[in-house]
């Protein structure tokens, strides 16, 4: 077949021949008509070279059918995770393979947008979504930037198209991902114990290994079985764990590999010891992140559980990570130094988070942090000898000193008051108004009409702008209303956005959104 085309010869298609079915695409600008067209196939030829011109009158019928998502799976992957969306139909490359795409947006399940590995801070995807070779532009896989942290998630996927001739866009989805039955296994802490057997100079060696997840203790993914371990002293030769090694669960996530006792020990008061670890899995079948993993083991006498991070979420609430779990947390080891003061702290909540535990404190001394926390810091305040949270086999939290992060919202500043300033009629015939509102720090303000509702006397008034103001702590908003309408005697209502907390409209520096229901203001005039 020598050309195909519709309605004139310069409209063609591309050609797939299978046996005697003719499977002709029209693409872009030589797309058919909605109405009655005529397909011409030039140079049509049989097997026995019979040559000859055809023509066909095609009606085209309408795919009016909307892409939908069928399913959303998620699996770690090279130290990353990586969510597979899987549509009910092609949909447009346009609308997928794009950075900091808009169209993907994830969520935690306390719906706050997820900012960190690998998400803007719109909480949308960093690496451009990309479709799966070979699935036919149905189905696309986002890809994290690190494992994000055990949980469960939201995904909201919009404004997908599909490619027929005239596309249809899906209706918005929201579906829920638990990625703890997805991630790999972790080695959150490893320890030994050397000790005389009371039997001569015979010493055995006891050593524990925490990972972040309950581990299987059957099967092929056995975190019991000793063929999983190999062992290394100073950097040396990997070593088989010697014949009557037992290994024993001790509670859900951490095991203890005993080795039998031996003249003098394994290990001198100088040895370095390391562990390697092969192809254990948790209890969904997950396998250890890489399958194969080397940790350092160090005395349990020198082990000290730190933190791996201290944030202030409010201006007298604190949530601490630390780096290994704590079957006991005192609030009593802990206080806040902020420049000129310490402040006490009770403790609210406890949780685990990747196997290790994050804690909940609140300022209970009547101090509050400054709207930055930046001079504070999370703090020990007893000696190590005399702290009280331990982990379940008795490690004590080391010496802290953990600057605190700020993720504190900003709010309007204390005794602030609603300042309008009355404008002249303009050319709509409308009045405009400029509103000023202070907070209590430095902020980021997006210059976007939809972050304010306005009322003015009882009624809806037309926010036209938004702005930062001269000060770097000052929204200025300008709305409009009915040119007859007079700022004296008039009610006025400013009220922020309900959907700041994931728009961000209005933010301080750290990113931090202004809660909404702080940022409502009235005043009579």
């Amino acid at each position: 077949m020598s050309k195909a085309y519709h309605t004139s010869s310069g409209k063609t298609g591309t050609v797939t021949v299978e046996d005697n079915k003719v499977t002709v695409d029209f693409e872009n600008d030589n797309k058919l008509s909605l109405g009655e067209n005529t397909i011409t196939l030039e140079g049509v030829t049989d097997y026995s070279n019979n040559s000859a011109t055809r023509t066909s009158k095609v009606t085209p019928v309408i795919d009016t059918t909307r892409p939908e998502v069928a399913s959303v799976t998620a699996e770690v992957y090279n130290n990353n995770h990586v969510f597979t969306i899987e549509f009910s139909k092609a949909v447009e490359s346009t609308d997928v393979a794009k950075t900091a795409n808009a169209n993907f947006t994830l969520k935690n399940e306390k719906g706050e947008l997820v900012t960190t590995r690998g998400f803007t801070a719109a909480g949308h995807p960093v690496n451009a979504p990309k479709f799966v070779d070979g699935t036919g532009n149905r189905r696309v896989q986002i890809t994290t930037i690190g494992e994000l942290p055990q949980g469960k998630y939201t995904l909201e996927i919009a404004g997908i198209r599909d490619i027929a001739a005239i596309a249809n866009t899906m209706l918005p989805y929201t579906t829920t991902v638990d990625v703890s039955d997805v991630a790999k296994p972790k080695v959150n802490d490893a320890w030994f114990v050397q000790e005389n057997t009371g039997n001569g100079s015979l010493k055995d060696l006891d050593i524990y290994v925490t990972f972040s997840k309950e581990m299987a203790v059957s099967g092929n993914g056995s975190a019991i079985d000793p063929n999983k371990y190999n062992y290394q002293i100073n950097g040396g030769s990997l070593l088989p764990l010697p014949n009557n090694t037992e290994v024993t669960q001790v509670n859900a996530q951490q095991v203890r590999i005993s080795l039998p006792a031996k003249e003098n020990g394994y290990l001198a008061a100088t040895d370095t010891l390391n562990l390697r670890i092969a192809n254990v899995a948790d209890t969904k079948d997950n396998y250890i992140a890489g399958n194969v993993v080397s940790t350092p083991v160090v005395a349990k006498d020198s082990r000290k559980i730190g933190v791996e991070s201290a944030k202030a979420v409010s201006d007298k609430k604190i949530e601490v990570q630390f780096n290994g779990y704590l079957s006991s947390v005192s609030a009593s080891d802990f206080a806040i130094s902020a420049t000129s003061a310490t402040y006490g702290l009770k403790l609210n909540s406890v949780e685990t988070k990747d196997g290790n535990t994050l804690a909940h404190f609140e300022i209970t001394t009547g101090q509050s942090l400054d709207a930055t926390a930046s001079t504070a810091n999370f703090v020990t305040i007893r000696s190590v000898e005399n702290i009280q949270s331990v982990s379940p086999n008795g490690i004590k939290v080391g010496t802290v000193n953990e600057g605190l992060k700020d993720g504190i919202a900003p709010k309007l500043a204390a005794n602030t008051t609603l300042n309008v300033v009355e404008g002249t009629v303009q050319a709509n015939g409308k009045k405009q108004y400029t509103a000023t509102l202070t907070f209590n720090e430095a902020l980021n303000v997006a210059n976007n009409t939809t972050g304010f509702l306005a009322r003015l006397g009882g009624s809806e008034a037309t926010v036209t702008a938004v702005a930062a103001g001269t000060n770097s702590n000052e929204v200025v908003v300008t709305f409009e209303a009915a040119g007859d309408t007079q700022l004296a005697g008039s009610y006025v209502e400013l009220y922020l956005n309900s959907t700041n907390a994931t728009n961000k409209f209005v933010t301080d520096k750290s990113g931090n959104a202004a809660d909404a229901s702080n940022v409502s203001v009235q005043r009579q005039y």
